[in-house]
């Protein structure tokens, strides 16, 4: 008996031993999860753009007017690494209708868009992002619906077939249903516009009981409890308003997994109530991770050990999270995520702003003074704003897309969300309803994989363009089909002052530029720097992303009873364009701070003008070019250049371009026509650029900047590549003195638009305006962030009679 007990407790010693040492290690391993997190979010930049447009309906004919605040994605302090945003608006079928680079500044970037009279009506997606972004895919791109009814034409909208009459979808909380498992599901169910519908259901089993039922609590959505039993399937009945049913399968329970459950506790913390069932039998149970974060940082972390079968408890003091969005993630025993749950802590930090008029009621063509004050406890320390002032009717809709509800919320979540600013309004239910939201998302904004695969910052395919547009290609041998490494590749921008690159592919043949200064739309050339270039081709990349967009388009329909306040806006729109065309196609030309070449100030310059012109280009460069060398040999004329301060003359590797186009047959020059051509420099020394050394460049310019007058080579590729986009002057006239009697219509429904609107210290600003002919009640939405990350909103109305 002795030597049993001693053997007995030998055993259980070991055990013990064992599973302290596998409780450590297990801790570990749950610790590298938090770590991992930590260091991804200390190396990942995570940017963020929120883009504010004039207004949400417009007519074809009209003009988008957008601000870009672009951000950091955890402080949503203003940042300065991206130098380019691209804005696109794409149609129901993820194509692109219209499509700009837009350049960032300290204060963000902004741009319009002509809405050409070729669209039809319908609803289309505006999307924002910078190509950084793109390594995240279009989750976490800027995404907003905007209306757009063309009323010159009749146009099928681009809506294939018919949209079914309702949609229901089910979300169980955390991710699964487990058999014998008590959770959450929350549901969704929307009418043919895709906004929420009143309507009533039931769940049945395959025997056709009735197991319970529901009703959604606000736009649609509400949420059930429901217990699955092993071996059934259930079913969703749902009486629609009109009487119409539709049936939608629940999601499939699982033999085993885990449940998670988070409620509010009603003492400042939150109770996650986590349930699991094991695989096999014989399992006892597991070392189980929740981790709660924000994009910032690591909130909240906690281990424990469940038995299969019973609840595990964690608290977690709402202090401690994050304002905004908190996403809480359950780990197994595995380190892999099985469940996730939003949770949403109310921001404390967005600034109104009190925007007021020096009357309330305006005549026809009257100035409006408006003064803005910031309210806030703290310290603004001024904030950066933009300004849309539109007409309201029965087409525009109120309590939508704002900066606040963006960044706090509508940013971690995907899809449309219907009337978004009612969430943070102080009525009766919003925070059950919030809870509701939150439950119908999860597992769409973070993705674990490329944390826990450690994946490095120098793996990412997207760089940031914090320098400027980045023209990136890929070079192929044309006979092969093959990728070309390590080939020198240039880039030509014909302009005045022309642009020239060099860059080397790499290893996967891929070749980047970075351009600067490129504006407006225009044409590049391409070609591949090495002896057999004629081998080889440069494939440009478009530069704006693949991904389609997250979020589906409702059936398009018109509002009832909107059809004077549509014609309305018709003749507006074709007044405007009658009698005002000049009006929509001002631009403004950016003042270039470089407006020298890449080899700088040359030391020879010649403007052809103040010299005797000849009709040959050898005559040209023997007469009076200093540097140049002209000679005759085997009958064919070559070029040499002088270097005065070496004394050397360079025959070979000279660089002789044609509006920044280097010339493979740089003595090809000898056949262009020298009447077109306006400047010539040379630089008569060895020049090194990029990975080339030159022994010298002469550089000739046509008086209109466009590489012309020679075929081009096989090796060139030319295409059309719009560059940054040029600023559009808003149209807000100023009447004075006689201006007001003026017979031209002035039928404006958006009366003030500005993309910087600059506050002091202390928050305040003011601004004018005149009214035009049009009557009715107007919108002054102000929307801007502070340099500290605080979001600025507010509204104002008034009526012109």
């Amino acid at each position: 008996m002795p030597r049993i007990s001693f053997s007995f407790r030998s055993v259980l010693l070991v055990m013990a031993v064992f599973m302290i040492c596998q409780s450590h290690a297990q801790d570990g391993l749950f610790k590298n999860i938090a770590q991992r997190l930590e260091k991804y979010n200390q190396l990942y930049l995570r940017e963020k753009i929120y883009l504010h447009s004039d207004k949400d309906f417009y007519i074809a004919g009209e003009i988008v007017w957008f601000k870009i605040y672009y951000v950091d994605g955890g402080s949503h302090q203003p940042i300065h690494v991206s130098k380019v945003a691209y804005v696109e608006i794409l149609d129901r079928n993820n194509k692109a209708v219209l499509q700009a680079k837009i350049p960032l500044a300290d204060n963000g970037g902004n741009g319009s868009f002509y809405l050409p009279l070729t669209l039809n009506s319908d609803y289309y997606t505006l999307k924002a992002y910078t190509n950084w972004m793109k390594n995240a895919g279009n989750e976490i791109f800027f995404e907003k619906k905007i209306s757009v009814v063309n009323t010159v034409r009749t146009a099928v909208s681009s809506s294939s077939g018919d949209a079914p009459a309702a949609e229901a979808t089910f979300f169980p909380e955390g991710g699964h249903l487990v058999e014998g498992i008590e959770t959450t599901i929350a549901f969704r169910i929307t009418g043919k516009n895709g906004k929420g519908t009143d309507a009533r259901g039931i769940v049945t089993d395959n025997t056709g009981d009735t197991i319970l039922q529901f009703s959604p609590h606000r736009f649609g959505i509400g949420h059930f409890t429901f217990k699955p039993v092993a071996g059934k399937s259930y079913t969703a009945i749902i009486l629609l308003p009109g009487g119409k049913y539709i049936h939608r399968a629940l999601p499939v329970a699982e033999p085993f997994g885990y449940v998670m459950n988070v409620t509010d506790n009603k003492d400042g913390r939150l109770k996650v109530v986590v349930q699991a069932k094991a695989r096999q039998t014989n399992q006892a149970g597991e070392d189980l991770f929740l981790l709660a974060h924000n994009p910032q940082s690591i909130k909240f972390s906690a281990q424990r050990y469940i038995s299969y079968n019973n609840e595990l408890v964690f608290y977690i003091d709402k202090v401690r999270l994050g304002e905004g969005v908190n996403h809480v993630t359950l780990f197994n025993k595995d380190q892999q995520p099985v469940c996730e749950r939003l949770v949403f802590i109310h921001p404390s930090s967005p600034v109104p702003a009190e925007i007021t008029s020096n009357k309330k009621v305006y005549a026809a063509r009257q100035p409006v003074d408006l003064s803005v004050l910031l309210k806030s406890n703290t310290d603004i320390d001024a904030a950066n704003c933009s300004v849309s002032v539109y007409q309201l009717d029965s087409l525009q809709e109120a309590g939508g897309m704002n900066i606040v509800n963006y960044f706090s919320l509508l940013s971690d979540l995907k899809g449309n969300i219907e009337s978004p600013a009612w969430y943070f309004s102080h009525e009766e239910g919003v925070d059950e309803a919030m809870d509701n939201l939150l439950l119908t998302h999860g597992w769409r904004r973070f993705r674990w994989d490329s944390i826990l695969d450690d994946r490095p910052v120098a793996a990412f395919k997207f760089i940031p363009e914090y320098r400027g547009h980045v023209i990136s290609g890929k070079v192929i041998n044309t006979t092969s089909g093959m990728a070309v490494a390590n080939a020198d590749c240039f880039l030509t921008v014909p302009s005045a002052p022309f642009g020239f690159y060099i860059s080397q592919s790499d290893s996967t043949g891929s070749v980047k530029f970075e351009v600067r200064n490129y504006y407006g739309p225009g044409e590049i050339i391409a070609q591949v720097g090495e002896q057999n270039k004629n081998n080889y081709r440069v494939d440009i990349n478009s530069p704006f992303a693949d991904d389609s967009s997250s979020s589906g388009l409702s059936y398009f329909a018109l509002p009832e009873k909107s059809e004077y306040d549509l014609l309305q806006k018709s003749i507006a729109m074709q007044a405007q364009n009658i009698y005002r065309p000049d009006s929509i196609r001002k631009f403004t030309v950016p003042l270039l701070q470089d407006t020298l070449p890449f080899f700088g100030r040359a030391e020879y310059a010649y403007l052809l003008d103040d010299y005797k012109r000849f009709t040959t280009m050898e005559e040209v460069l023997r007469e009076y070019v200093i540097a140049v060398n002209v000679v005759l040999r085997n009958s064919k004329l070559y070029m040499s250049i002088f270097d005065d301060a070496t004394r050397q003359i360079y025959h070979d590797n000279i660089l002789v371009m044609l509006d920044g186009v280097p010339l493979s047959d740089y003595n090809k020059i000898f056949s262009y026509d020298p009447l077109k051509v306006k400047k010539l420099e040379v630089v008569p020394r060895r020049y090194l650029f990029g990975s080339r050394i030159f022994s010298g460049i002469a550089s000739f310019e046509t008086y209109n900047g466009k590489f012309d007058g020679f075929e081009l080579n096989p090796a060139l590729l030319s295409i059309d590549y719009e560059g940054l986009q040029l600023q559009r002057e808003f149209y807000s006239p100023v009447y004075q003195g006689g201006d007001q009697q003026s017979r031209i219509p002035d039928l404006r429904t958006t009366l003030y638009w500005t993309p910087e609107l600059l506050t002091d210290r202390s928050g305040k600003a003011n601004l004018q305006f005149y009214t035009s002919d049009q009557k009715g009640k107007f919108i002054v939405v102000l929307e801007g962030i502070s340099k500290k990350g605080n979001a600025v909103f507010g509204t104002a109305t008034f009526s012109v009679e």
